[in-house]
Protein backbone atom coordinates (compact mmCIF):
# COMPACT_ATOMS: atom_id res chain seq x y z
CA UNK A 1 0.00 0.00 0.00
CA UNK A 2 2.52 2.38 0.89
CA UNK A 3 4.73 1.37 -2.25
CA UNK A 4 1.53 2.31 -4.10
CA UNK A 5 1.20 5.91 -2.88
CA UNK A 6 5.42 6.26 -3.30
CA UNK A 7 5.58 5.11 -6.80
CA UNK A 8 3.48 8.40 -8.18
CA UNK A 9 5.63 10.88 -6.42
CA UNK A 10 8.82 8.78 -7.39
CA UNK A 11 8.04 8.50 -11.11
CA UNK A 12 7.17 12.51 -10.54
CA UNK A 13 10.53 13.05 -9.36
CA UNK A 14 12.21 11.45 -11.83
CA UNK A 15 10.01 12.99 -14.83
CA UNK A 16 10.86 16.30 -13.05
CA UNK A 17 14.94 15.98 -13.39
CA UNK A 18 14.21 14.82 -17.14
CA UNK A 19 12.50 17.73 -17.64
CA UNK A 20 14.78 19.95 -16.01
CA UNK A 21 18.04 18.16 -18.06
CA UNK A 22 16.21 19.44 -21.45
CA UNK A 23 13.68 16.11 -22.21
CA UNK A 24 11.03 18.65 -22.46
CA UNK A 25 7.73 16.94 -23.40
CA UNK A 26 8.24 14.12 -21.03
CA UNK A 27 4.79 12.57 -19.98
CA UNK A 28 4.32 10.85 -16.63
CA UNK A 29 2.01 8.07 -17.03
CA UNK A 30 -0.37 6.33 -14.80
CA UNK A 31 0.83 2.42 -13.66
CA UNK A 32 -1.39 1.42 -10.80
CA UNK A 33 -4.95 1.89 -9.22
CA UNK A 34 -3.49 4.21 -6.56
CA UNK A 35 -1.79 5.96 -9.40
CA UNK A 36 -5.79 7.73 -9.51
CA UNK A 37 -5.30 9.95 -6.21
CA UNK A 38 -2.13 11.20 -8.16
CA UNK A 39 -4.27 11.93 -11.61
CA UNK A 40 -4.97 15.80 -11.04
CA UNK A 41 -1.14 16.21 -10.28
CA UNK A 42 0.67 13.92 -12.96
CA UNK A 43 -1.98 15.43 -15.93
CA UNK A 44 -0.60 19.04 -14.54
CA UNK A 45 2.71 18.24 -15.19
CA UNK A 46 1.92 16.65 -18.28
CA UNK A 47 0.45 19.92 -19.31
CA UNK A 48 3.11 21.52 -17.98
CA UNK A 49 6.07 19.25 -19.84
CA UNK A 50 3.99 19.61 -22.72
CA UNK A 51 3.72 23.64 -22.54
CA UNK A 52 7.36 23.76 -22.03
CA UNK A 53 8.11 21.77 -25.25
CA UNK A 54 5.84 24.05 -26.83
CA UNK A 55 7.11 27.09 -26.01
CA UNK A 56 11.08 25.60 -27.01
CA UNK A 57 9.67 24.82 -30.76
CA UNK A 58 8.15 28.25 -30.65
CA UNK A 59 11.43 30.05 -29.21
CA UNK A 60 13.32 28.21 -31.42
CA UNK A 61 11.63 29.11 -34.55
CA UNK A 62 11.83 32.93 -33.50
CA UNK A 63 15.11 32.46 -33.04
CA UNK A 64 15.83 31.10 -36.35
CA UNK A 65 13.66 33.62 -38.09
CA UNK A 66 15.66 36.13 -36.45
CA UNK A 67 18.50 35.19 -37.48
CA UNK A 68 17.15 34.80 -41.26
CA UNK A 69 16.23 38.35 -40.64
CA UNK A 70 18.97 39.72 -39.01
CA UNK A 71 21.70 37.89 -41.71
CA UNK A 72 18.71 39.60 -44.59
CA UNK A 73 19.02 43.26 -42.89
CA UNK A 74 22.83 42.94 -42.80
CA UNK A 75 23.12 42.08 -46.73
CA UNK A 76 20.74 44.81 -47.52
CA UNK A 77 22.92 47.16 -44.93
CA UNK A 78 26.04 46.34 -47.03
CA UNK A 79 24.34 46.81 -50.33
CA UNK A 80 23.25 50.37 -49.21
CA UNK A 81 26.90 50.81 -48.13
CA UNK A 82 28.48 49.31 -51.35
CA UNK A 83 26.02 51.81 -53.31
CA UNK A 84 26.87 54.89 -51.24
CA UNK A 85 30.59 54.22 -51.51
CA UNK A 86 30.16 53.82 -55.64
CA UNK A 87 27.77 56.39 -56.61
CA UNK A 88 29.51 60.03 -57.77
CA UNK A 89 27.49 62.12 -55.41
CA UNK A 90 28.45 62.67 -51.76
CA UNK A 91 26.07 61.71 -49.00
CA UNK A 92 26.72 62.56 -45.02
CA UNK A 93 24.37 61.46 -42.43
CA UNK A 94 24.34 62.84 -39.09
CA UNK A 95 22.24 62.39 -36.11
CA UNK A 96 21.20 65.01 -34.24
CA UNK A 97 24.15 65.87 -31.64
CA UNK A 98 25.94 66.64 -35.36
CA UNK A 99 28.40 63.04 -34.97
CA UNK A 100 28.92 61.37 -38.63
CA UNK A 101 27.06 58.21 -39.37
CA UNK A 102 27.81 57.99 -42.68
CA UNK A 103 30.63 59.92 -44.97
CA UNK A 104 30.61 58.49 -48.67
CA UNK A 105 34.00 58.20 -50.91
CA UNK A 106 32.53 61.22 -53.06
CA UNK A 107 31.94 63.76 -49.96
CA UNK A 108 35.38 63.11 -49.23
CA UNK A 109 36.50 63.38 -52.41
CA UNK A 110 34.03 66.47 -53.03
CA UNK A 111 34.85 68.43 -50.13
CA UNK A 112 38.88 67.69 -50.24
CA UNK A 113 38.97 66.13 -46.70
CA UNK A 114 41.27 63.46 -45.02
CA UNK A 115 40.88 59.57 -46.47
CA UNK A 116 41.24 58.65 -42.83
CA UNK A 117 38.11 59.89 -41.49
CA UNK A 118 36.24 57.74 -38.81
CA UNK A 119 32.21 58.20 -38.24
CA UNK A 120 31.02 59.33 -35.10
CA UNK A 121 33.36 61.88 -34.35
CA UNK A 122 31.89 65.49 -34.69
CA UNK A 123 31.11 67.46 -38.33
CA UNK A 124 33.20 70.45 -36.75
CA UNK A 125 36.31 67.63 -36.68
CA UNK A 126 36.09 66.79 -39.86
CA UNK A 127 34.64 69.18 -42.46
CA UNK A 128 37.07 72.28 -42.81
CA UNK A 129 36.78 75.82 -43.77
CA UNK A 130 33.83 76.92 -46.57
CA UNK A 131 32.37 73.69 -46.15
CA UNK A 132 32.05 73.71 -42.46
CA UNK A 133 31.31 77.22 -42.74
CA UNK A 134 28.00 76.47 -45.39
CA UNK A 135 27.15 73.16 -43.21
CA UNK A 136 27.04 75.43 -40.06
CA UNK A 137 24.63 78.57 -41.90
CA UNK A 138 22.50 76.08 -43.20
CA UNK A 139 21.83 74.06 -39.79
CA UNK A 140 20.59 77.57 -38.48
CA UNK A 141 18.91 78.22 -41.08
CA UNK A 142 16.90 75.34 -40.95
CA UNK A 143 16.51 75.47 -37.10
CA UNK A 144 15.90 79.43 -36.98
CA UNK A 145 12.97 78.67 -39.86
CA UNK A 146 11.84 75.39 -39.50
CA UNK A 147 12.39 74.34 -42.77
CA UNK A 148 12.89 70.65 -43.64
CA UNK A 149 15.14 71.20 -47.14
CA UNK A 150 18.28 73.58 -47.88
CA UNK A 151 20.11 74.04 -50.29
CA UNK A 152 23.37 76.18 -50.71
CA UNK A 153 26.48 76.53 -53.13
CA UNK A 154 30.13 77.08 -52.50
CA UNK A 155 33.50 76.87 -54.03
CA UNK A 156 35.89 74.06 -52.38
CA UNK A 157 39.50 75.29 -53.41
CA UNK A 158 42.84 73.65 -52.25
CA UNK A 159 45.72 74.18 -53.67
CA UNK A 160 45.56 75.01 -57.28
CA UNK A 161 42.16 72.35 -57.41
CA UNK A 162 38.91 74.41 -57.67
CA UNK A 163 35.51 72.72 -56.95
CA UNK A 164 31.99 74.10 -57.15
CA UNK A 165 29.70 72.32 -54.80
CA UNK A 166 25.88 72.04 -54.29
CA UNK A 167 24.80 71.09 -50.69
CA UNK A 168 21.37 70.20 -49.81
CA UNK A 169 20.44 69.59 -45.97
CA UNK A 170 17.31 67.77 -45.13
CA UNK A 171 16.04 67.29 -41.93
CA UNK A 172 15.14 63.28 -41.25
CA UNK A 173 11.67 63.12 -38.79
CA UNK A 174 10.68 59.59 -37.99
CA UNK A 175 6.96 58.67 -38.20
CA UNK A 176 6.31 60.47 -34.55
CA UNK A 177 7.66 63.88 -36.57
CA UNK A 178 10.23 64.04 -34.25
CA UNK A 179 13.64 64.57 -35.78
CA UNK A 180 15.65 61.83 -36.01
CA UNK A 181 19.42 63.13 -38.32
CA UNK A 182 20.02 64.40 -41.30
CA UNK A 183 21.21 64.23 -44.32
CA UNK A 184 23.44 66.54 -46.82
CA UNK A 185 23.75 65.22 -50.32
CA UNK A 186 26.55 67.04 -52.33
CA UNK A 187 26.86 67.26 -55.81
CA UNK A 188 30.28 68.34 -57.78
CA UNK A 189 28.48 71.45 -60.19
CA UNK A 190 31.79 72.50 -61.58
CA UNK A 191 31.05 71.98 -65.05
CA UNK A 192 27.54 73.08 -65.11
CA UNK A 193 28.89 76.01 -63.36
CA UNK A 194 31.38 76.27 -66.25
CA UNK A 195 29.02 75.89 -69.25
CA UNK A 196 26.53 78.65 -67.53
CA UNK A 197 29.81 81.22 -67.19
CA UNK A 198 30.69 80.53 -70.84
CA UNK A 199 27.42 80.78 -72.01
CA UNK A 200 26.70 84.35 -69.99
CA UNK A 201 30.21 85.72 -72.02
CA UNK A 202 28.63 84.41 -74.94
CA UNK A 203 25.73 86.39 -74.66
CA UNK A 204 27.78 89.59 -73.55
CA UNK A 205 30.04 88.94 -76.70
CA UNK A 206 26.90 88.71 -79.21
Amino acid sequence: LARGFVQPIEDLAIATQRVSEGELGFQVKLRGPLDNDFALLMQSFNSMSRDLLDHQVALDKTNKNLKESHKTLKNQIRFVELVLENITTGVMSLDMQGNIEILNHSAKKMLQLKNKVEVGQKYNKILEKESLKIFEEMVAQINNEKEHTISRHFLVQKKEVSVQVSATLLLLQNSEGNSAGMVCVYNNITEIHQLQRAQAWREVAR
